[in-house]
């Protein structure tokens, strides 16, 4: 018994991890890299050469949501050493933090942030 393409097609998506589904990155509005931070919010970070970092959230349709209540911490690695950034709510869905060195674009790391009313996130770039 043969099975047709797309059975076959049928049974291998059904047992690809959840995680294969996860958005790409891609640009945000804000020039920085938008990514997946669990199944309800996407994060996007910008590092622009500064020592300030940006973090705006949004929901799972990638529609801005407050960041009022928000927390985390961004960890991010320059020169080989590792800087863990703490992060605050400030006006509308962006949290930023103050790095001890400047952090070029395309910096990569890690934002977890503490959901209001409980929970974390994480988001690896």
């Amino acid at each position: 018994m043969t099975l047709s393409r797309r059975a076959v097609a049928a049974i291998a998506l059904s047992i690809l991890p959840s995680a294969a589904f996860a958005s790409a990155p891609e640009r945000g509005p804000n020039g920085g890299w938008k990514v997946d931070a669990g199944p309800r919010h996407h994060v996007e970070v910008v590092f622009d050469g500064s020592t300030t970092i940006s973090v705006y959230v949004s929901d799972g349709n990638s529609r801005p949501i407050s960041a009022e209540g928000f927390s985390g911490t961004a960890t991010v690695v320059v020169n080989g050493n590792t800087h863990r950034v703490p992060l605050a709510a400030k006006e509308g869905s962006r949290l930023t933090g103050t790095a001890p060195v400047a952090i070029p674009a395309g910096t990569k790391g890690a934002i977890q942030l503490q959901i209001p009313g409980g929970g974390n996130v994480r988001a690896v770039l």
